[in-house]
This record gives C-alpha cells, sequence and structure tokens, in this order.
C-alpha cells in the first residue's frame, strides 16, 4: 500500500473518531429556561431534577441542568396559591448524529451524563385562578 491512501484511510478514521460524542462536546451542560405564571403573577419556585436543585423567583429566566428526568416544580404565587408539577426533557437532534456518525460510543457517552437533553426554551406553569 502507497503512503497516500494510508493517510486517507488514516484521516477518515480519526474525522469519523472525533465525531463521537457530539452532544458532550457541542452542548453546554445547563440550558435556559423562561418561567413565568399562566396568570403573569410573580412568585417563587423550588426546582429539581437528579442533577441539580434551585431555588428562584418567578418570572425569570433560570439556567437548568440537562437531564434525562422530568424537571420538577412546587411554586407559590405571591398571593399564596400553589402550583406543582414536571417539565418534561426532550431527546436533542445531536444524539442521532451520534449513533449514526459515532457507531453508538459517543450516545453511550452522552446517555450517560444527559448532554443529548433538552428542557424547552419557556413554560408556562399553569396557576389556579381565585
Amino acid at each position: 500500500m502507497t503512503k497516500r491512501p494510508m493517510m486517507k484511510i488514516i484521516f477518515a478514521v480519526i474525522a469519523l473518531g472525533s465525531l463521537g460524542a457530539c452532544s458532550t462536546i457541542v452542548n453546554d451542560s445547563h440550558v435556559p429556561m423562561n418561567l413565568s405564571f399562566s396568570d403573569n403573577s410573580s412568585g417563587n419556585c423550588s426546582l429539581r431534577n437528579k442533577r441539580e436543585s434551585y431555588e428562584t423567583e418567578i418570572p425569570r429566566s433560570v439556567n437548568i441542568r440537562r437531564s434525562d428526568d422530568p424537571l420538577v416544580y412546587n411554586c407559590k404565587t405571591s398571593d399564596g396559591r400553589a402550583a406543582n408539577g414536571t417539565i418534561n426533557s426532550e431527546i436533542g437532534q445531536t444524539m442521532a448524529g451520534n449513533i449514526i456518525f459515532g457507531g453508538g460510543v459517543g450516545a453511550i457517552i452522552d446517555a450517560n451524563n444527559d448532554m443529548h437533553r433538552n428542557y424547552p426554551a419557556q413554560f408556562v406553569i399553569p396557576v389556579a385562578k381565585d
């Protein structure tokens, strides 16, 4: 085998190998989420998933740690009404690229650290009317 074709093969292997775990490389560990109450009131929320917990005022934009489990919220409006529920995360598009180009290795790495998951950029927390 001549030197030229061998270099092309080596380059191709390195290029494909570098595509593995793309989500880990290109995605931040946190995603911004704008939170507000359905009646535009203000208040406080306790947010948690298996990765992190937060206490925040509402309305606000919060950086949420990516996770494959739902984000649980327990909120109270400034006038005392409670709002509880969950916000589901979704699989991002980079996971498919990891499976196709990374041979599944990148997908396994991303599944372990949840870098392929996304929460919605905006979520309106429903609150009951008085």
